[in-house]
């Protein structure tokens, strides 16, 4: 079809209108409607322009790479062409005001201007020229610059107009020292030895891009707590505070070996420099002439100490550069006791900031003109947005982040807490002593919520959201935007420009960058990069909440809860909840077609429609139970695709319900749905048709019905070709405008909607970085890999601890916030008022109104203050209603809001809590002027409930989309509770290593009779609960760990049955524990099934021969082995105490033996320790508890076991003249192999063709996080015992619990 022109598009523009339109009533009015009309077609020509020849090649090579299409899909590109040829999707031209306002909002106006007075960057469009008057004004602050040319930021023209100088001007000493020209560049390690202080321990894995030069750094930051500095520079280059780890070769390595990489002509010149400053001649710093007087060589291969990355790896690029803070709750967030000052902290010594880092300050304290009163958070604003980009390296961000953190959590502390005193009196005295807020802070961490991504602050905001849905019921889609930063060609020219100091690089050469150079751009400044995104994200809420141009078109945003997350190992999302306007009520029932017409105009998954950015949106072939840690599919499982992909075909979108199991054919129609999945993963189809011919799909509706069957959960199937089977779904327009990951879903009921609260918007940061994550594998995995105790004499504590990124840090320091709605929430507290939290006023507040020491009147005012001193006019206004509807403006008269607030309260359940319900359902929605007296004295609040249930009723409806609504929100909470439950061994250590720490939960580990405080909360069934909301509890400590396990939901050996089992005098019940350092694990004994087991076989105690553990309750020492000089394995055997029926005794000669052993070879293979077991029917059984050293050979742990328990074979029962071949055994612990490889089942069959000992438990389930096998039981002549696999909350390795009813034991030796 031959391409339409522009005067063909005007005159059928002009066409369209006439049509459309009818003449105006008089000439003005037309002529101004035709003005308009030429310059919104001149506008809509030139975008299109621009989109289509930037496109046209992309859209090309789609088309002509695209697979056949269907019928449909044919007539669609008929329809298509007809329309309008190559442009990027069917609706872009109905889209175009959208585009035209997303050009005008966002692409057209970049960011990196800076404002001429403050210095700080901004978008073009935030920059106004300053008036005569102003200029005035500023005479005399710049006399040397033109002030006629000056753009100014809309901060510093506000402050002008108040005829005041910007407090955040350059004249005011907010500006960086001038960095002397002749100083080089220095690298991550000659930056370290040339400073004085240094803020934090750095465990650091080195990288290098292959066959290139430059090293850099991925880097976990721990606060040192500690004055370190030093007056004699360089530093020795070992005292520089780092952990240089190596992860491929899985060895750590000195400082000194970096030597030869380190420039000391370079770090002369910065010396001889810095120390001739007046800031480094207060402190009496000096050069060490001896570090370069020495002309020792240290010749090491770059690749000894640094990893190479993939030249073509977009993703090991970033991570290879990626810096975080470890932030530890109890360490960092301390006031001292009866005072109300932060603990001393290097952190705020006067000079500390300037003198951790020279390049930034080059030796210069920061000066401030006489008489301005600044604070760390005014430098520390005015220092990220500077033209001057030096202060947002990772580092340094993450040294301001951690200092800006703990003085918000200090002034928190001091304003903000829960008064818990039954007497409400509080004066201004007893405020300012200090002793009354650290005895509520004691006993409230409410505070917390002020830490990005803490439980405490997503309890908060989890709660926000289930007012929203209260209010205005359930969301009707949910939608993810993946921040794309190494592929957003204007963001990258934004970073260059601002890196290289204004000078530009075009398109083109941004695409001949490599990986690193564009990762090295991003990493280098996060808070553009974060500016960047959060404009992005905004400026597209903006476009579909528009009435004028939403790309959504009658589906209109009309509400969202947005919040950001940040990925360890990927860049940041936004998950958004949307309202949509006229969308479906009941998209299962009779609003089903409306959902169908509301899917199909707002998704595709077509190649076609995505402005070729299809990449996008394929799924990658990635599996849901491979390990974080490597590429191997764990033994025996099924290959499951991450997010359901692939996706199954559908010949038209359709919303389907799970097939009951009572209805026909059920279980052919799953067989089928499996079968066909597997088909559809592995095999490509031409169209709809061959697929279902390849299937033995016989029609649509034999379709329909296996869809059915496979599903649990009402589901959308979008119109789809196979050959688009991995295509996640997209918004066209989204796609065009985000070229990034989209995701979007639709919410059809409770339960949907329930599951993306709890997937996406309620959890927290809690996962760790991937250096992090690789260095825990192998600190399990390899013992000998040191730097447990490295870590462990510098004070760091790695696993109880999270980790905040740089682009969390600089968000944070940029305070946006992690979440944001479009609706203005309020809380009312309903709870007593003894409960209510209040709101101290400040001491200026309480200095200017020069209150009496011995005044009550302390207070901020809340709503009820408020309220209950409302105008006459608003007398039969209630509570829920005036929080709502009204505010107070500036001349302190109530007038009512354009857009009601969400209001959100405590909200009391009816069933277990009804007086409180009542009560606080009167105190809502009845009128009252005196809370004490009308409502709550002599519990009035029944009678006035009673007396007003249809007038509360009708009130409530006002605030309750639907009455039934709270169906959804107590699903969402079941499922919040339940999204933390962790589903592997990994994530259990993860929950662990952050949340019990024996900091936190000290006093409950000492006194198991305390009251938990309300931080913990903790399962009551098998189904429900883990940490997650506010609860008073109180529990022994036994029954503590009996719920913990009871919240994971994954008990494979615990149940009553086996409590019943264990109990019995009359069985043997032992447990295998690996307990990896038997002191560190005293606490885990008090479990309720170890406490019940009759033996303990112990391995990994990292004991010597000569401790005994006292106190470890109620298990009597039978025997341990350990080998002089190792730190780490040794084995134990222990009975229970308050066993009657089983003697254990040591098997004295075994060990004997195993001594006089110590010459041969093998006994470096690991330790074995023995005890005879005499049950009470007169039987005997050896107990042999094993440790076998990591990374030996089958061959050598055969030759140990054959040499040690020699006697117990029949050759050697035979030499001795003795029956100890016909000896029942039970050989256990941990060999350190994977017994579901093929490779150990020579292990296997070593011990059962030589001893009979045949392998008890199931070698195919994992025992430890990595998903192996290592931990084993081996039995002869014991046919009737039996293991399982015992999942606690406390342990590397799963223990496992042997089980053997001796009433009728099998002895026959058989």
């Amino acid at each position: 079809m031959p391409k339409i022109t522009n005067i063909e598009r005007v005159k059928s523009f002009r066409g369209r209108q006439r049509t459309k339109n009818p003449p105006q009533k008089n000439t003005l009015q037309r002529r101004r409607k035709f003005q308009a009309h030429q310059k919104a077609l001149k506008n809509e020509i030139a975008l299109t322009s621009t989109i289509l020849s930037a496109q046209s090649s992309i859209i090309d090579n789609v088309n002509n790479t695209a697979n056949t299409s269907t019928n449909n899909e044919m007539s669609n590109n008929t329809l298509l062409s007809s329309i309008e040829p190559r442009i990027p999707y069917i609706n872009f031209n109905a889209n175009s005001n959208a585009h035209r306002k997303f050009q005008e909002k966002f692409s057209d106006n970049p960011f990196g201007f800076s404002c001429g007075i403050c210095d700080q960057l901004w978008f073009k469009n935030d920059l106004k020229k300053i008036t005569s008057e102003d200029q005035q004004l500023l005479i005399a602050e710049f006399p040397r610059v033109n002030l006629d040319t000056v753009m100014a930021c809309k901060d510093c023209i506000k402050s002008l107009s108040r005829g005041h100088i910007p407090i955040y001007s350059t004249s005011n000493g907010f500006v960086y020292p001038q960095k002397p020209s002749h100083l080089p560049e220095l690298d991550l390690v000659s930056e370290r030895l040339i400073s004085p202080y240094i803020p934090f321990i750095q465990i650091r894995r080195l990288r290098h891009v292959h066959k290139q030069n430059g090293i850099f750094g991925q880097i976990i930051n721990i606060p040192v707590s500690v004055n370190n500095i030093v007056r004699q520079l360089p530093r020795n280059i070992d005292n520089d505070h780092c952990i240089n780890v190596h992860i491929k070769k899985k060895n750590i390595h000195r400082s000194s070996y970096l030597m030869g990489f380190v420039n000391k002509h370079n770090i002369k010149i910065w010396l001889q420099y810095l120390t001739t400053t007046p800031l480094y001649r207060s402190y009496d710093i000096t050069i060490n002439q001896s570090f370069f007087d020495n002309t020792d060589k240290i010749d090491v291969q770059r690749d000894e100490v640094s990893e190479d990355i993939p030249i073509e790896c977009d993703r090991e690029s970033l991570i290879g550069q990626q810096q975080t803070l470890l932030w530890n709750n109890e360490k960092y967030l301390q006031i001292t006791p009866g005072d109300r000052n932060v603990s001393h902290d290097v952190l705020f010594d006067e000079h500390a900031e300037e003198l951790s880092f020279p390049n930034i300050y080059f030796g210069q304290s920061r000066i401030f003109k006489e008489g301005l009163r600044v604070t760390p958070f005014m430098i520390v604003k005015s220092e990220l947005k500077r033209s001057d980009r030096r202060g947002v390296t990772p580092y340094h961000l993450l040294y301001v982040a951690m200092k800006i953190m703990k003085l918000t959590i200090f002034h928190i502390l001091t304003i903000a807490f829960k008064h818990i005193d039954k007497d409400f009196n509080i004066t201004r005295e007893q405020i300012e002593s200090g002793k009354y807020i650290n005895h509520c802070l004691e006993n409230n961490h409410a505070f917390l919520r002020c830490i990005p991504n803490s439980n405490w602050y997503w309890a908060e905001r989890k709660s926000d959201l289930f007012a929203m849905i209260r209010q205005l019921g359930k969301p009707t889609m949910f939608l993810t935007l993946k921040a794309n930063e190494i592929g957003w060609v204007h963001l990258l020219q934004i970073l260059y420009k601002l890196k290289n100091n204004g000078n530009e690089i075009s398109e083109k050469m941004v695409s001949q960058l490599s990986y690193i150079q564009k990762s090295t751009l991003i990493n280098e400044d996060a808070v553009t990069c974060a500016i960047y995104f959060n404009k992005l994200v905004n400026v597209l809420i903006s476009l579909l909440q528009s009435k004028k141009c939403n790309p959504f078109g009658k589906y209109r945003v009309i509400h969202y809860f947005k919040r950001i997350e940040f990925q360890h190992c990927d860049s940041p999302h936004a998950h958004i909840l949307l309202w949509l306007e006229n969308a479906p009520k009941d998209m299962l029932g009779t609003d089903k077609q409306n959902a169908i017409s509301l899917i199909d105009n707002l998704v595709s998954v077509s190649a076609k429609e995505s402005s070729g950015n299809i990449k996008f949106q394929t799924n990658r072939h990635t599996f849901t139970d491979i390990p974080s840690h490597n590429n191997k599919v764990t033994a025996n499982k099924t290959q499951k695709y991450r997010f359901e992909a692939p996706f199954m075909p559908c010949r038209s979108t359709i919303i389907l319900k799970p097939m009951k199991k009572e209805e026909p054919g059920f279980a052919e129609y799953v067989r089928d749905y499996k079968s066909i999945r597997t088909n559809l993963a592995t095999c490509d189809y031409r169209d709809i048709n061959a697929f279902y011919k390849d299937n033995h799909i016989f029609s649509d509706e034999h379709y329909t019905n296996i869809l059915r069957a496979g599903i649990t959960r009402p589901t959308v199937f979008v119109k789809r070709e196979p050959s688009e089977k991995w295509h996640n779904t997209f918004n066209p327009f989204i796609l065009n405008v985000l070229q990034s990951n989209i995701d979007i879903q639709f919410i059809l009921e409770e339960y949907s909607c329930a599951a993306y609260v709890a997937e996406y918007i309620s959890k927290t940061n809690k996962g760790i970085s991937n250096l992090q994550r690789q260095i825990i594998e192998i600190m399990i995995e390899h013992p000998e890999f040191d730097i447990v105790e490295i870590t462990r004499k510098m004070s760091v504590d790695m696993l109880h601890t999270v980790e905040i990124t740089s682009q969390e840090a600089a968000w944070y320091l940029l305070r946006e916030p992690m979440s944001k709605s479009s609706t203005v929430i309020a809380y009312i507290p309903t709870s007593r008022p003894i409960e209510r939290q209040r709101i101290q006023r400040t001491q200026e507040e309480l200095a200017r109104e020069d209150l009496d020491y011995e005044s009550i009147d302390i207070w901020k005012e809340n709503w009820f203050d408020k309220y209950e001193n409302r105008p006459e006019e608003f007398e039969n206004i209630s509570l829920a209603q005036f929080v709502a509807n009204y505010v107070r403006n500036a001349n302190n008269t109530y007038v009512k809001r354009k857009e009601p607030r969400v209001i959100r309260y405590r909200n009391y359940d009816i069933d277990t809590d009804f007086d409180e319900y009542r009560r606080e359902m009167v105190t809502l929605h009845l009128p009252f002027r005196n809370e004490e007296n009308e409502i709550l004295a002599e519990m009035k609040f029944i009678g006035l409930y009673d007396k007003n249930k249809d007038l509360i009723l009708r009130k409530r409806k006002e605030f309750e989309y639907d009455l039934n609504i709270q169906e959804t929100i107590e699903i969402c909470k079941q499922l919040c509770r339940e999204a933390e439950i962790l589903d592997d061994e990994a994530d259990v250590q993860d929950f662990i290593h952050y949340q019990v720490k024996p900091g936190t939960f000290q006093q409950l580990y000492n006194n198991e009779n305390m009251e938990i405080n309300r931080d913990l909360t903790v399962a009551t069934s098998n189904e429900l609960g883990v940490i997650d909301r506010e609860r008073e509890n109180l529990t022994t400590i036994n029954r503590f760990y009996g719920l913990m396990r009871m919240a994971f939901n994954k008990l494979n050996a615990v149940d009553k049955v086996l409590l019943d089992f264990i109990s019995n005098r009359s069985n043997l019940s032992i447990f295998l524990f690996n307990c990896k350092s038997l002191k560190d694990r005293i606490t885990n004994f008090n479990d309720v099934i170890v406490q019940k087991s009759k033996i303990l076989l112990l391995s990994e105690t990292c004991l010597n021969n000569e401790e005994q553990l006292d106190n470890l309750d109620n298990f009597n020492f039978i025997v341990q082995f350990n080998r002089p000089g190792i730190r780490n394995g040794g084995v134990a055997i222990r009975t229970n105490s308050n066993n009657r029926t089983i003697v254990v005794t040591a098997h004295m000669d075994l060990n004997l033996c195993q001594n006089d052993c110590s010459t041969v070879n093998c006994t470096a293979v690991g330790e074995i320790c023995t005890a005879f077991c005499l049950l009470k029917n007169g039987q005997t059984i050896l107990t042999v508890a094993i440790y076998i050293t990591p990374n030996k050979s089958i061959s050598q742990i055969i030759d140990f076991i054959h040499n040690v328990l020699l006697v117990y074979t029949t050759e050697g029962a035979a030499l001795l003249n003795k029956n100890y071949d016909k000896m029942p055994i039970i050989l256990s612990g941990d060999f350190n192999v994977n017994f579901a490889s093929a490779e150990v089942q020579s292990l296997i069959e070593f011990l059962r063709t030589k001893f009979n000992l045949y392998m008890n438990n199931n070698p195919v389930m994992s025992i430890t996080k990595s998903g192996t096998t290592s931990n084993a039981v081996f039995t002869r002549y014991l046919n009737d015992l039996k293991s399982a696999i015992y999942t606690s909350y406390f342990s590397y390795h799963k223990p496992i619990v042997s089980l053997l009813d001796y009433k009728g034991m099998d002895t026959s030796g058989k």
